[in-house]
């Protein structure tokens, strides 16, 4: 009789969400939905002039190049949480991921 076949080894649910952060990385559509997205970037605009308009292409732009940040922002902040052995993120990490890409605010 021959013993049962080495079962498959899991993966930690830290390497696991790093892979997903990966993958959204590569992604090629926006993680947050267009109508959504629009609708804020006018409201901030509408505050700080009355008369400006901006192209579906800018808005793109603007989106994509807000997204890449944000995730960028949250892969730091999780790794500062990974690093302090939790798994939750938690303000004070997103203020350190800040900090260490030397964005004072």
């Amino acid at each position: 009789m021959q013993p049962p076949p080495p079962r498959p080894r899991r993966k930690h649910r830290i390497a696991k969400w790093l892979q997903d952060i990966r993958t959204y990385h590569k992604s090629v559509k926006f993680l947050i939905p267009r109508a959504s997205f629009v609708r804020l970037a006018k409201e901030i605009i509408h505050e700080f002039s009355l008369e400006n308009r901006i192209t579906a292409d800018a808005m793109s732009a603007i989106q994509e190049s807000m997204e890449i940040y944000l995730t960028q922002l949250f892969e730091g902040s999780f790794l500062c949480a990974v690093h302090r052995k939790r798994v939750t993120i938690l303000p004070k990490d997103l203020h350190l991921a800040r900090r260490l890409r030397r964005e004072h605010n």
